[in-house]
């Protein structure tokens, strides 16, 4: 099965808002090749520009390092 992420599945996830378990537990059945997730780079710069303003570029990359980028959509 595969699912598609936008940058709102990802800002949940990091913060730990409404639903992140919901996308935390997709990301691991997609660890465990069960399922695929991808997402458009333009989401991802998104959340990534989202956390700069808030956060700062150190854990902007923090963050984004936490990721696994292997489903990100190419």
């Amino acid at each position: 099965m595969n699912y598609v992420f936008d940058a709102c599945a990802l800002i949940s996830l990091l913060k730990k808002e409404a639903a992140f378990d919901q996308v935390a537990a997709l990301l691991a059945r997609a660890v465990a090749g069960e399922i695929t997730i991808s997402m458009s780079i333009v989401n991802l710069v998104e959340v990534y520009y989202g956390f700069i303003q808030k956060y700062g570029t150190r854990e902007a990359a923090e963050q984004a390092d936490a990721l696994p980028v292997f489903w990100l959509a190419q």
